[in-house]
């Protein structure tokens, strides 16, 4: 804990709440307390680790990438055992109806919690807090019968709960998601997920959670796909094999030239119908949206092609002509209508 420079003093408060209003008396019992001032001997930044760089060679074919845990993917440690986040009387768990389950696969679980009295609670700390200026923290929940589903993203040191936006209504499995950002004088931040009793105390409400995400959005951590040349590493930055050239002449016709050997030739350009390469007809897209011909290692000396521009060109070229004999045309037929007219007798 830290005390605020302006602070004169420091008092130790401790409380014994009321559980239920014109009930029992409440039982709270405190023991080892003590407070110890600590003097610093140094201050100093501590930065993450280095993240090391890896390779890893992959064969033809088809494989599937993920990342868990750490900088990368959530930062969430395991939940701990069960807990009583609101224990106002000498009852056990097991006689105030508390209880946890986990179903579904185990790597990312269904959890159930459970209450009759008092209140159900599971933490999980997050380890790594602060490698990254934010984060996002995201889960699924929905509530089994009376009560609403309660989490808290919490912060000791402070000891309070980070403030969160607030769902209007669970209705089935309710994705919630939202971007927190590391406080710097929390000394820990946890998750815990609640499991609120019944408002009679007579059965056990329950809730359920699911996906249970707290991922970095600014991680020191990348994965670069790079495709290996058969030369190995070495050729990654040697000179191309192939020789191309082009030319832009203008927002419709670009000129290319590609040695032999090439299989695909593309324009960073929108695919769409009407762009044709000589040669080798139209196009198709690549990388979903980039026109593209496939040459198949035959050599390409022509002009990319959008069609329907030039069609448009040529037409707003000959707009004027067909003004000026519009305009040419109204003249002489109103010239000829005065003749005529005049030649009629009286």
């Amino acid at each position: 804990m830290t005390v605020e420079p302006d602070a004169d003093s420091l008092i130790l408060v401790l409380h014994a709440d009321v559980g239920e209003r014109l009930l029992g008396k409440t039982v709270t019992d405190y023991r080892s307390i003590s407070i110890e001032a600590l003097d610093p001997i140094l201050e100093t930044e501590i930065w993450p680790p280095e993240v090391r760089q890896q390779e890893v060679e992959l064969t033809g074919g088809e494989h599937t990438l993920s990342v868990s845990g750490g900088p990368s993917g959530s930062s969430l440690s395991q939940f701990e055992p069960l807990q009583d986040c609101f224990r106002y009387d000498d009852r056990t768990q097991e006689q105030a109806g508390l209880m946890a389950s986990y179903s579904g696969d185990l790597r990312d679980p269904t959890i159930t919690l459970g209450a009759r009295d008092h209140m159900a609670c599971l933490g999980a700390t997050i380890p790594d807090m602060g490698q990254s200026s934010l984060y996002r923290f995201a889960l699924e929940a929905r509530k089994v019968n009376d009560r609403d589903p309660k989490f808290c993203l919490y912060l000791r040191g402070p000891d309070r709960c980070q403030k969160l936006p607030i769902v209007v209504g669970w209705n089935g499995w309710t994705p919630f998601s939202t971007l927190v950002g590391p406080d710097a004088k929390a000394v820990e931040t946890r998750v815990y997920l609640y499991g609120l009793r019944t408002l009679e105390g007579t059965e056990q409400s329950r809730v359920e959670y699911r996906s249970i995400r707290l991922n970095p959005v600014a991680s020191p951590s990348s994965v670069v796909l790079v495709r290996q040349p058969y030369g190995g590493t070495p050729d990654v930055m040697g000179p191309r094999t192939i020789p191309v050239e082009y030319k832009r002449r203008n927002p419709v016709t670009t000129e290319v030239t590609v040695g032999p050997g090439a299989t695909l030739v593309a324009l960073t350009e929108t695919n769409a119908p009407g762009w044709n390469l000589t040669g080798f007809g139209k196009s198709s897209p690549a990388q979903g949206w980039m026109a593209s011909w496939k040459v198949d290692a035959e050599p390409v000396d022509g002009a990319a092609r959008y069609l329907p521009a030039g069609t448009s060109r040529k037409a707003l070229y000959l707009l004027p002509v067909a003004l000026v004999a519009a305009f040419a045309a109204l003249v002489m037929g109103a010239w000829w209508r005065r003749r005529r007219a005049r030649r009629r007798p009286a």
